[in-house]
């Protein structure tokens, strides 16, 4: 649910109080927070975005999506550019389970960077780690702005060659919000159905 204030916001809510037998579901809440680092050496700030019924619930345990930022953006980049009113939306609707999304600071280092100075990518972990109990899901712009469309086709192309089960989609788009607004719902949904079975 969405509540644009403005000039006539008294007279809305006086009427929101008067009208009868109206429930409003529950929303979720962000928290943003640092924790410390034994092998960074310092803090590592991050959001997390708790579902409708985290605070009501306390005895339930949820299970945690890490959602990671692109290059250029930080631990409040679900905030900032609309995904969190998007993942709103979906607990609403019922077309997302309920939960935790962390979405950890990373700087420049695109996930790679490992304290033991090795660069893990995905492709050369795709080549020989042991990846056949991982679900695995990834998409990409057929014109994404800095060539990701090569890498994910390559990443599709290894684990093809292992015969390691994973969903793939190379869509129209560029690497933009339109793009992300368009399938952060699907790749959400992925999720939360392998939630869901556990």
């Amino acid at each position: 649910m969405k509540i644009l204030v403005d000039a006539r916001w008294p007279v809305a809510a006086l009427c929101l109080l008067l009208l009868p037998n109206i429930s409003f579901a529950a929303s979720g809440r962000v928290e943003c927070n640092s924790l410390p680092s034994k092998i960074l050496a310092r803090p590592v700030p991050y959001c997390v975005l708790l579902p409708p019924s985290y605070d009501a619930d306390k005895a339930r345990s949820f299970p945690i999506l890490y959602f990671f930022h692109g290059l250029g953006d930080d631990e409040q980049m679900f905030v900032h550019t609309g995904g969190w009113n998007l993942v709103e939306d979906l607990w609403e609707r019922k077309q997302l389970g309920e939960f935790l999304i962390a979405t950890p600071a990373a700087g420049a280092t695109f996930y790679i960077n490992s304290h033991d100075g090795k660069a893990r990518s995905p492709i050369v972990m795709a080549r020989a780690a042991p990846l056949a109990s991982l679900k695995i899901y990834f998409d990409c712009g057929d014109e994404d702005d800095f060539g990701f469309e090569s890498g994910a086709t390559a990443l599709d192309r290894v684990l093809k060659s292992r015969k390691i089960p994973h969903e793939f989609h190379l869509y129209p788009g560029r690497h933009d919000w339109q793009y992300f607004a368009a399938h952060l719902p699907a790749s959400l949904q992925f999720h939360s159905r392998l939630f869901e079975k556990k």
